[in-house]
């Protein structure tokens, strides 16, 4: 057995079981952290060749390609990979003078490209908010009316000794 398939049982019977103390949930969490940033890790590289394959074997410049996996040791076909190569996206520099651009394109400014206006609550709302209800202001409820609030997921951080995958002796 593998310390993989070990981690991975381990996490699976405290899952399955109410009553597990949550030391032992984190326990758990963090050794399903420390492989899945191991695996990420050794992941990585392994699209990096991918694509270099997918590429040789495409031979285009966008397009997508399948590549069958075997397992190393009995060849038997573990599924496929599909390498896909999109369209180049087309970008405004961030760096570009925008003024100079309307002003030097004039009215072909909006053939070549598309302004967006962004509306979006003033990061400290809530501080103004409270300030214009307590001078009873009437714009207040209007701007109350206007707003829906969204609860963050709360976030759980991992984070492993380093040696949390080494073999138990």
């Amino acid at each position: 057995m593998t310390i993989a398939n070990d981690i991975l049982d381990r996490a699976r019977e405290a899952l399955d079981n109410p009553n597990a103390p949550v030391e032992e949930l984190a326990g758990v969490g963090l050794e399903v952290s420390a492989l899945a940033t191991e695996l990420a890790e050794i992941l990585e590289p392994l699209k990096v060749r991918l694509r270099d394959a997918g590429r040789a074997q495409l031979g285009t410049a966008t397009g997508a390609t399948s590549i069958r996996g075997v397992c190393p040791d009995t060849r038997a076909e573990l599924g496929t990979v599909h390498v896909t190569f999109p369209k180049a996206r087309v970008l405004l520099d961030p760096k570009v003078d925008l003024a100079a651009l309307r002003r030097d394109l004039g009215d072909s400014f909006s053939m070549y490209f598309r302004e967006k206006v962004v509306v979006e609550p003033v990061k400290d709302i809530r501080e103004a908010l409270t300030m214009k209800m307590a001078s009873q202001d009437p714009v207040v409820d209007r701007v109350m009316t206007s707003l829906t609030y969204k609860t963050a997921t709360p976030r759980v951080g991992f984070r492993p000794n380093a040696d949390i995958l080494q073999a138990e002796d």
